[in-house]
């Protein structure tokens, strides 16, 4: 729960290693199952709950003070405000199914100013399917959980791979445009 918890808060460290590891001792009847998805929720709840806060008190005034380092401005934060506004709810809970997002959406949700009552709901829907699913998963996988490994390594870099080249496009997308746009 530790681990998942931290990772919540931002700390880059392996949930879902953890998740499957578990799942997979239950498998075995070294753990319980039902304990196992317990302590998953409610570590990812309180990890995205000690990440909202991060963000809500503390994110804006770093942002603004060092976003520039990795292209925050005041113009992104104002976006990323109305989006959190928009779409707030299904990215709390879409973004606990991938490892980087789960690290940082509770600050991000926080620092854009969703409301915390809504964001808690979500975190804690998203928490539930996300562990649900991952300790099915690993329960299921039981003793094959080197292979169950390899394939979701293979997803995430999978994801990773088709982040760069949407990064890489936009980049140039947006190279090219002020290239036209000069006299």
């Amino acid at each position: 729960m530790g681990f998942i918890t931290l990772e919540g808060m931002g700390f880059p460290l392996p949930g879902e290693i953890v998740l499957l590891t578990a799942a997979a001792l239950a498998a075995e009847g070294d753990l319980s199952i039902v304990t196992v998805v317990l302590a998953a929720w409610i570590g990812t709840i309180a990890g995205g709950t000690g990440g909202y806060w991060i963000g809500r008190i503390g994110g804006m005034a770093l942002l603004h003070r060092h976003g520039r380092w990795v292209g925050m401005t005041t113009e992104r934060l104002a976006t990323a405000h109305g989006f959190f506004e928009r779409n707030g709810v299904r990215t709390v809970i879409i973004a606990r199914f991938v490892a980087i997002l789960r690290m940082i959406v509770g600050i991000v949700a926080g620092a854009a100013g969703m409301s915390f009552g809504v964001f808690e709901i979500c975190n804690a829907v998203g928490g539930l399917l996300w562990a649900t699913t991952f300790a099915a998963l690993g329960y299921s996988f039981g003793h094959e959980l080197p292979r169950l490994e390899r394939y979701l390594r293979g997803g995430a870099f999978a994801l990773l791979c088709a982040l760069v080249l949407v990064a890489v496009s936009f980049w140039l997308y947006r190279r090219r445009q002020g290239r036209t746009a000069r006299p």
